[in-house]
């Protein structure tokens, strides 16, 4: 499987469902890059766990950058990832694409849920 995620980070349990009945590898990435960020969001608030592993395929490189850089400790910033995915999910109904792109909304959640970890393990 080709994704834009690291290789160890594939344990997110969306990733490893099939995701639709494209016919080739490349119709499926394509497919699957012309979907907005904000839409995905949608899908996710529906309960489409295929969005999920779509946004985890296109931000979880980010999202262990922007952990590591705050936490300073791979296994915490791993563990991480898999915290904002699924913040992610639990809050998606929260997202309001009037106030800012789903992006923007994602890569904050994922700096202030950092922060938050750092906090608590210097606490």
């Amino acid at each position: 499987m080709s994704s834009g995620a690291p290789e160890h980070l594939l344990w997110f349990p969306a990733v490893s469902r099939s995701r639709g009945r494209a016919t080739s590898e490349e119709e499926a990435s394509a497919e699957r890059a012309a979907v907005s960020d904000e839409e995905l969001l949608a899908r996710v608030k529906a309960g489409d766990e295929d969005a999920v592993g779509i946004l985890f395929d296109r931000y979880a490189r980010l999202f262990l950058v922007i952990a590591l850089r705050i936490l300073r400790d791979r296994g915490e910033a791993e563990d991480m990832v898999q915290e904002i995915f699924l913040h992610v999910v639990q809050q998606a109904s929260s997202f309001d694409p009037e106030k800012g792109s789903g992006r923007t909304w994602m890569v904050q959640l994922a700096h202030f849920r950092s922060f938050d970890r750092r906090k608590h393990n210097m606490a």
